[in-house]
């Protein structure tokens, strides 16, 4: 019985918590777009700034790889914050996410 209802608990917590993620705000959503557009044209702040939204979730889904490559295209510019974003998010990465990462930042053209 112990252990049912501390399956039952983890559970409703787990949907509790899928609740609170809730979808970026016009407003999140509007940085979001501007940001990348910027990051595009090959801004190196805003390259650090569009992987930061990126390994967050901030206006749009969380995606670590994606903001992996980010942290990547920035850093290669001499961004020293996108440096550091690089060492910390490699941590969590696992070296096939990794490898996507950087894959996907040599093929993109900006």
């Amino acid at each position: 019985m112990k252990s049912f209802l501390i399956t039952l608990w983890l559970s409703v917590a787990g949907m509790l918590l899928q609740g609170l993620a809730a979808e970026p705000t016009p407003a999140e959503r509007k940085e979001f777009v501007e940001t990348k557009a910027k990051a595009e044209q090959g801004n190196a702040f805003a390259q650090y700034n569009l992987g930061l939204m990126y390994e967050y979730g901030s206006g749009v889904v969380k995606d670590e790889v994606e903001a992996y490559k980010w942290y990547l295209l920035s850093g290669a510019q001499g961004n020293a914050n996108a440096k550091k974003g690089i060492e910390i998010i490699e941590r969590v990465l696992t070296p096939s996410q990794r490898a996507e990462g950087q894959k996907i930042a040599r093929e993109t053209k900006l």
